[in-house]
């Protein structure tokens, strides 16, 4: 039985989950057939185009 091993991809500064390089590592570590089975979140923050502690922690 495999693990699940999760990875949390977190966009920059006013960036998104589907910006730059995050797709990439997620099909890479979905798609490999390694001791573990990666579960990976590209996420998505509020207002991250100005991001305050408060609403990221929420």
């Amino acid at each position: 039985m495999s693990k699940i091993r999760h990875v949390y991809v977190v966009p920059r500064w006013a960036g998104a989950a589907t910006d730059d390089w995050h797709p990439w590592p997620k099909r890479q570590l979905e798609a490999s057939s390694a001791a573990f089975t990666y579960e990976v979140h590209l996420l998505t923050m509020p207002a991250w185009d100005l991001p305050t502690i408060e609403q990221a922690n929420a």
